[in-house]
C-alpha cells in the first residue's frame, strides 16, 4: 500500500469541536494524505460517525478549521463535499427503495431528472459497478426494496464508487457483508489508494483496519488518542485504546460462570480482571477482543421443546425446514449471503406468507401455533431485525417510546391511558441494565449511536418479557465492547430459560456463543452441527454444499 511519500495531506482536519447535549469530538487532528487508507475506530459513541458527517456537510463543526488539498475547505452540505470531490458510504443506508438499483446510483452522479436519463446508458453504468462490487449476478432494473441488506450494502458501495472522488469515506462499510464480500471490497480500495485516492475507513472489525489501512486513529469519548502505523498495531492494542479505564472486579451472571476469554488475548486470570464498564457490565476488554467461548449449558438434551418448525414453506423458502429449538438455548443460523437467513427469522414472526407447514411454541404446558406477528407476541416471541434503520426503530421518536412500543399495554391503566412515571420507571431500569447510553429517555433514536440503538430493540422485547428472541445479525456494526456485552446478555438470558435463535454472518460469533448451529444453503436446511463437534471449514463446506452440487449438475 501506498504512503503519503511527504506530499501535502489530501485532507487534514484541526481543533474539530462538536456538542449535542453534550461534547461529541473534542479538538480532533487528522491528517489523510493522497494515495492512503486510513483507519478510524472507536467504541460506539466514540465520536467516528459524526466526524465523518462534518468531513461531508451533513454536520457543522462547532470549531476548528478543514483542509482539502491544502486549501480551506467548509462544506455547508453534502452537495459541497461532493463538488469538492469527497464521497461518503454512510453506514445507515441512504438508498430509495422505490428506485431500481441503476436510478439510486445515478441519483449520486447526475444532478438531471430521472426522466431525462438514458436509460440503457444508466443501465451499462450501473452492471459495470454491480460487476466490481461482487453483485453481477443483480439487474439494475431491479427495484432496491427487493434485495437484501448484505445486497443493499454493496449497492451503497457501488454508489459511492460511481463518483468517482478523490476522497472516500466508508463508515462501517463491510457490516453486513460477508468474508469473501469483505476481501473483494478491499482490494477494491488498495486499487484507489494505489490511483491516488484518500480512502477514510471507520469498521469495528479490527482485523480488517489492520489488515487493509497504512494509518489507524483511535478516538474515545470524542478525543484522539492515538495515530500509528498500521504494521506497528495490534488487536490487542486497538482494544486497550478504545477502552475507558476500568475499575472493580467482575463476576458472570446469576450462576457465577465466568466468560472464557480466548487464551492468546487474556493477560490476566478472570478474578484478576477489571471490570468493563461496557453494556452490561462486560468483561475487560483490556486484553481481550470481542469473542468469548460462552460457557455449556447444563441439561442440554434434557431441555424440554420450546419451537417447534415442520416443514415450513414460504414463497421465499420454497424447499421444507423443519427443526427444534429446546428452551435456554441459544441456536445459530449460518448461511450465505441471500442462502435465506432472515428469511426464516420472518417466516416464525409471521411475516411472510406460509405456504406450508407450522410454527409451534410450547410454553407453560401448552402448544400454540402461530401464524402472524401477533400471535407470535402474545405467545413471547420477539423479532429483533436485521436492517434497525429500516425496520427496527422510530429514528425521529423517542428512545423511551422505542423501547415499550411493542408493550404499552404493561405501563397503561385499565382504560388504556399511558402511565408516565411507570413509562419512565420501565425503561429506565431496561437502559440501567443493558447500559444504553443516552441523554434521557426522551432523547431521539436518530441520536443514538448504532450500537445503543441495537441494544434499544433489545429492551422492547425484555420489556414485553419475550422468551424466544429472533436475532438477525445481533451485534451488526457496534463495537468490541458493546457486541461482547451483548454476548454475556445473551447468554445470562439463556441461563434464565430464555431460548435464542440467531443469526450471524460471522462464523466465530456463532461458535462462541451458540449451543448449535443450523446451516442454510440456497435456502435448504443442510446441516446441523453440536457445541464440540464443529468446525469453521464443516459449516463452511455446508453452506456451500447446494451452490457446489449445482454448478457439477451442469458441468
Amino acid at each position: 500500500m501506498s504512503t503519503d511519500g511527504g506530499l501535502i495531506p489530501r485532507i487534514v482536519a484541526r481543533g474539530i469541536c462538536k456538542s449535542y447535549a453534550t461534547p461529541v469530538l473534542q479538538d480532533v487532528d487528522l491528517d489523510i494524505p493522497a494515495g492512503s487508507i486510513h483507519g478510524l475506530v472507536g467504541e460506539n459513541g466514540a465520536g467516528k460517525s459524526t466526524l465523518a458527517k462534518i468531513l461531508v456537510g451533513l454536520e457543522r463543526a462547532d470549531s476548528g478549521s478543514l483542509l482539502l488539498d491544502g486549501q480551506p475547505y467548509r462544506p455547508n452540505n453534502a452537495a459541497d463535499s461532493k463538488n469538492a470531490g469527497i464521497a461518503i458510504c454512510a453506514q445507515e443506508l441512504s438508498l430509495v427503495d422505490d428506485l431500481s438499483i441503476a436510478e439510486n446510483i445515478l441519483l449520486c452522479t447526475s444532478t438531471s431528472g430521472l426522466s431525462c436519463i438514458r436509460r440503457r446508458s444508466a443501465n451499462d453504468t450501473a452492471a459495470e459497478l454491480l460487476d466490481l462490487v461482487g453483485l453481477e449476478q443483480a439487474e439494475p432494473r431491479t427495484r432496491v426494496g427487493k434485495l437484501s441488506l448484505a445486497e443493499k450494502q454493496l449497492v451503497e458501495i457501488a454508489k459511492t464508487l460511481a463518483t468517482d472522488a478523490k476522497v472516500l469515506l466508508l463508515d462501517e462499510p463491510t457490516s453486513a457483508l460477508t468474508a469473501p464480500q469483505s476481501e473483494r471490497l478491499h482490494a477494491i480500495l488498495s486499487d484507489k489508494a494505489r490511483a491516488g485516492v484518500a480512502v477514510i475507513y471507520i469498521s469495528h472489525r479490527l482485523g480488517d483496519v489492520l489488515t487493509v489501512c497504512d494509518h489507524v486513529t483511535v478516538l474515545r469519548d470524542g478525543k484522539v488518542r492515538l495515530t500509528e502505523e498500521s504494521a506497528a498495531l495490534s488487536e490487542k492494542l486497538l482494544i486497550r485504546q478504545m477502552a475507558a479505564p476500568y475499575s472493580r472486579t467482575r463476576r458472570f451472571a446469576d450462576a457465577g460462570r465466568r466468560v472464557r476469554l480466548r487464551p492468546n488475548h487474556a493477560d490476566l486470570p478472570m478474578e484478576q480482571s477489571p471490570r468493563s464498564q461496557a453494556p452490561f457490565g462486560g468483561c475487560s476488554m483490556e486484553g481481550a477482543d470481542a469473542d468469548f467461548d460462552a460457557p455449556p449449558r447444563s441439561g442440554e438434551s434434557s431441555a424440554p421443546v420450546h419451537l417447534t418448525v415442520e416443514n415450513l414453506r414460504t414463497h421465499d423458502l420454497p424447499h421444507p425446514i423443519s427443526f427444534i429449538c429446546r428452551r435456554g438455548e441459544i441456536l445459530g443460523i449460518a448461511g450465505l449471503a441471500g442462502s435465506g437467513r432472515t428469511e426464516l427469522l420472518n417466516a416464525i414472526f409471521g411475516l411472510d406468507k406460509r405456504l406450508g407447514g407450522s410454527v409451534k411454541i410450547h410454553l407453560d404446558g401448552a402448544t400454540t401455533e402461530t401464524r402472524t406477528p401477533r400471535q407470535a407476541i402474545e405467545c413471547g416471541v420477539g423479532l429483533v431485525t436485521e436492517d434497525r434503520s429500516r425496520d427496527g426503530v422510530f429514528t425521529d421518536l423517542a428512545l423511551g417510546f422505542n423501547v415499550t412500543v411493542a408493550g404499552l399495554g404493561r405501563i397503561a391503566d385499565r382504560t388504556g391511558r399511558l402511565i408516565r412515571s411507570k413509562e419512565a420507571s420501565a425503561v429506565l431500569e431496561l437502559v440501567r441494565t443493558l447500559r444504553v447510553r443516552s441523554n434521557g429517555i426522551d432523547q431521539k433514536m436518530r441520536e443514538l449511536s448504532g450500537g445503543n440503538q441495537q441494544k434499544s430493540m433489545l429492551a422492547r422485547w425484555l420489556h414485553c418479557g419475550s422468551r424466544l428472541l429472533l436475532l438477525d445479525e445481533p451485534t451488526r456494526g457496534v463495537d468490541v465492547g458493546a457486541k461482547l456485552a451483548i454476548h454475556e446478555e445473551l447468554v445470562r438470558l439463556r441461563d434464565s430459560g430464555v431460548s435464542v435463535v440467531a443469526v450471524s454472518s460471522e462464523l466465530e460469533e456463532l461458535q462462541s456463543l451458540c449451543d448449535r448451529i443450523l446451516v442454510l444453503s440456497k435456502r435448504v436446511l443442510v446441516a446441523e452441527f453440536h457445541r464440540g463437534d464443529w468446525s469453521q471449514q464443516d459449516i463452511l463446506a455446508a453452506a456451500f454444499s447446494e451452490y457446489v452440487e449445482q454448478e457439477a449438475e451442469f458441468s
